[in-house]
């Protein structure tokens, strides 16, 4: 099993200007999560508590990474008349 988590960057008019989407797997099917031991129990919430966090912290930096991407502007330079990056 995986877990998956989609973010959508949404300006102030309602359009999506960007999406995101990150996944992580090793996650024991909801079959095979053990628990009959707490051991068991244990080992396997650690790989799904793991998985999640995974996910979703790369999920939080690829829509930062998005959102900076965005604010990038460009602006003509008075004196030649061509664009340049701020």
């Amino acid at each position: 099993m995986k877990v998956k988590f989609t973010a959508e960057i949404i300006d102030d008019d309602g359009n999506v200007v960007g999406k995101r989407t990150s996944e992580e797997g090793g996650i024991p099917s909801m079959e095979t999560f053990d628990i009959s031991t707490r051991e068991g129990f244990l080992r396997d919430f650690d790989l799904l508590e793991k998985a999640v966090l995974k996910a979703r912290n790369q999920i939080g930096a690829d829509a930062a990474d998005e959102i900076l991407k965005g604010t990038q502007k460009k602006t003509a330079d008075p004196r030649t008349g061509k664009e340049r990056q701020l």
